[in-house]
C-alpha cells in the first residue's frame, strides 16, 4: 500500500471527483433549464436550505415546483461558478446568477453535500443571510 492510500488520500480523491461530477451535471442542467436532468442529480429526499437552517424545499416534488417556476419566469437564467472548494463529499461554490427577468445579478455561496451518487443537501448563503 502506498503512502497516500495508507492515509485515505486516494479514496478521498475518488469521492471528491464523483462529488464534483454530480455538481457539474446539476449546474449544466440548471443552465439548460432541464428540470428533469437537474432533479436527477438530487436524492429523492434532498433538502435545499437557506443558510443557516430555513428549509426552502424538501424532496424532488417541492424542488420541481420551485425550479419549474424559476426557469419559466426567467428564460435567460444562468449560473456561473466563480470559485470552487472541494472537501471530500462537500463541494462549495461561489456562484454568480444572471439572466433574471428583473435584471438583478446575485452572488451566492452554495454548499453541496453529496451522499452516494446524489446531492443530499444544499445550503445557500445569499445576500442578507
Amino acid at each position: 500500500m502506498g503512502v497516500l492510500a495508507a492515509h485515505g488520500i486516494a479514496e478521498d480523491r475518488v469521492v471528491a471527483r464523483a462529488a464534483v461530477d454530480i455538481v457539474d451535471a446539476q449546474v449544466t442542467a440548471y443552465n439548460a433549464h432541464d428540470v428533469d436532468a437537474f432533479l436527477d442529480c438530487y436524492a429523492a429526499d434532498a433538502e435545499i436550505i437557506d443558510w443557516p437552517d430555513r428549509i426552502r424545499a424538501r424532496g424532488r416534488d417541492e424542488m420541481r415546483e420551485g425550479y419549474d417556476r424559476q426557469f419559466r419566469e426567467n428564460p435567460s437564467l444562468l449560473a456561473t461558478i466563480e470559485n470552487r472548494i472541494v472537501q471530500g463529499r462537500f463541494v462549495i461554490d461561489h456562484e454568480r446568477v444572471t439572466g433574471r427577468a428583473s435584471g438583478r445579478e446575485t452572488l451566492f455561496v452554495v454548499i453541496y453535500e453529496i451522499v452516494g451518487d446524489a446531492i443530499s443537501k444544499v445550503w445557500i448563503v445569499g445576500p442578507g443571510t
